[in-house]
């Protein structure tokens, strides 16, 4: 586009002329055509049942589906748990092997050099862990010789003393290779074989005192009849000495 002035007029008169500039693409022309009918996305199927086919199923269905919410209704409120038997329990005690108490590293008794205190790993309330100490030192003392430790007792008096634990604690089942046991009696032995130990040492050492007693009393004892012997000799020979000597005619 572009503008010419007229020269005819004074400059601040003259008007101004518009020219179109001449056309550089051609003209094109658009016709608006209606879109065809949309493609199917799915495969047209024609299955050979009646409208009265398909409301009979539904009415199926729904009848299932109310007949198996009231047998649900009726299976939840007449179950109730029943008392677990030996056998049940373990079953359990089998199917909670991952989740059993495991024994703690070290030795029972030296929690200050990397052992364990067996009641704080045992988690049990006061007066049960009592008992169940108590019972097991009866028992060991009807079972077991106390007089000496846990290595050299003899294996299945051990044994019935854990399995006469462990129907009177089942609790204990919960622990893996029922170390708690293992590590009561042992401590018990412990204690009871020292006490014995000390006491047959203290007996000991009281036969050797009474017999050495004896020995120094005999020593002490024979120097004074030795002395009353020689005094006796020497009180003699004074007589002697005294005594008139007769002189015969």
């Amino acid at each position: 586009m572009s503008f010419v002035i007229d020269k005819g007029y004074p400059t601040s008169m003259r008007p101004i002329v518009k020219r179109n500039l001449p056309q550089i693409a051609q003209e094109l022309s658009f016709k608006l055509e209606c879109a065809g009918p949309r493609l199917p996305l799915t495969v047209e199927m024609e299955l050979d049942i009646t409208e009265e086919q398909v409301v009979e199923n539904r009415r199926h269905a729904l009848l299932a589906k109310e007949n198996l919410r009231v047998a649900v209704v009726i299976d939840m409120g007449e179950w109730a748990p029943s008392p677990p038997t030996s056998d049940d329990e373990d079953y359990e005690d089998d199917s909670k092997g991952t989740s059993m108490i495991p024994k703690p590293p070290g030795g029972p008794g030296r929690p200050g050099s990397g052992g364990y205190n067996i009641a704080k790993a045992m988690s049990w309330s006061k007066p049960l862990f009592s008992q169940l100490r108590t019972f097991l030192a009866s028992e060991c003392d009807k079972a077991l010789d106390t007089t000496v430790c846990f290595k050299n007792q003899d294996e299945e008096k051990l044994k019935v003393v854990c399995d006469k634990a462990l129907e009177q604690f089942p609790e204990l089942k919960r622990f893996e290779e029922r170390w708690p046991l293992t590590s009561l009696i042992q401590m018990y032995l412990k204690n009871t074989s020292e006490k014995a130990r000390r006491s047959k040492k203290g007996t000991e050492l009281e036969t050797i005192i009474s017999a050495v007693t004896r020995v120094e009393k005999l020593k002490t004892a024979k120097p004074k009849r030795k002395v009353v012997a020689e005094d006796e000799e020497s009180s003699d020979t004074q007589e002697e000495e005294k005594a008139p000597t007769i002189q015969v005619a």
